[in-house]
């Protein structure tokens, strides 16, 4: 779903914005839309466009949060962009052990490991 909400996110963009500094969402003045009506207004005909079922603006926080985290997005510009008050709120609520990992921390650390040495490699699921 994020996929597909980025997609028409980033054409309607590029289509209304000729310049990368602009807003996503703004007025025919270019200033940012008013808080008030953005759902009503450009949030669920967007989520039409996309196909999406409907949903609260607010529910895209998770992912968001979630899925910064897991890119490496630095802990506390997250925690910043999200209006928590301390990084430890951030981190309880947003960072998930995935079942994949185990087998990434087993593969760096045999990475670093053996840097200069032969070793065989630890068989996961995925390279039996």
């Amino acid at each position: 779903m994020l996929y597909i909400v980025y997609r028409v996110l980033d054409k309607r963009y590029k289509e209304k914005n000729p310049d990368p500094d602009d807003l996503v969402f703004a007025t025919k003045a270019g200033t940012p839309v008013d808080s008030g009506n953005f759902v009503q207004r450009e949030f669920e005909p967007l989520l039409k466009e996309a196909g999406v079922k409907r949903i609260r603006f607010h529910d895209l926080r998770h992912p968001f949060a979630s899925l910064a985290i897991k890119a490496g997005v630095n802990s506390k510009l997250i925690n910043q962009i999200m209006g928590h008050s301390s990084i430890t709120i951030t981190m309880d609520r947003y960072a998930h052990i995935m079942p994949w990992d185990l087998e990434d921390t087993v593969r760096r650390m045999e990475m670093f490991i053996s840097r200069d040495k032969k070793v065989i490699p630890f068989l996961t699921r995925r390279s039996v």
